[in-house]
């Protein structure tokens, strides 16, 4: 669309999900694709602000020069500095606009967004806390050991990775209980047993006797003529459960 409008829009993205810090500075890239038959020239970009209250305006940068040029087929990682002072407390995320065209004339811009660190004030990080980050980040439990979401921990907790001290309100990183065979949810007269709960775990099984014409391990299968018969559900692709200590 944007090419039949006399323009067009080379695939970019952030090659990390925020900014790094670095001597000083906070540094990012991004990579640039051309998907065009002929040599793209990307020759300016602007960094601009945007703000953690939505009703506040974006703060854009300036434009500065930049000389890359992206054969057809072919990628480009483009890296940027900006000062830590240059990023108020009050900024979220920074956009990246890069800028070019192609030999035939149309124009070509593209943009990537990464997180920015809050510069404000901060909560400080307790000695629970601090020693469960550790245990993620060395047994390599999240995917940026810069970067740990509150989701990654819930989800990793929802796998029995981690643990959870209702008495603290806190996450911690103690191996988790002693788990049983693997049990059927749905099944109300399979009781997992004292102490135990029947919970999902990140892999999948299905039954070695059914089989789905184009279906992936993973897929929702809804089937009009079963209703809520657990017949069908239990011939479907399923998370699979074990009996796992609480």
């Amino acid at each position: 669309m944007t090419k039949k409008r006399g323009s067009i829009e080379p695939p970019t993205r952030a090659t990390t999900d925020s900014l790094r810090k670095s001597e000083g500075n906070w540094v990012g890239s991004a990579r640039i694709g051309n998907r065009e038959p002929e040599t793209l020239s990307v020759d300016s970009m602007r960094i601009d602000q945007i703000p953690c209250d939505g009703d506040m305006p974006v703060i854009p940068g300036s434009v500065t020069s930049l000389a890359r040029t992206v054969q057809p087929g072919g990628s480009t990682l483009v890296s940027f500095t900006v000062p830590m002072s240059a990023i108020g407390s009050g900024v979220c995320g920074v956009q990246t606009h890069f800028f070019g065209s192609v030999a035939s004339g149309p124009l070509a811009n593209s943009s990537a967004y990464f997180e920015a660190p809050r510069m404000g004030s901060t909560t400080p990080v307790d000695a629970t806390q601090q020693a469960l980050l550790d245990y993620l980040v060395e047994n390599q439990l999240v995917a940026n050991p810069d970067r740990i979401s509150g989701r990654e921990i819930a989800e990793l907790y929802r796998q029995r990775r981690i643990r959870y001290s209702i008495a603290q309100q806190a996450f911690y990183q103690s191996a988790p209980g002693p788990t049983g065979p693997e049990c059927d949810p749905q099944d109300l007269s399979d009781i997992p047993g004292v102490g135990y709960s029947c919970l999902p775990t990140s892999e999948f099984t299905t039954d070695s006797a059914s089989y789905i014409a184009n279906a992936y391990k993973g897929d929702a299968v809804l089937i009009h003529a079963c209703g809520l018969s657990r017949t069908c559900s239990r011939s479907s692709v399923r998370p699979k459960s074990i009996r796992t200590a609480v």
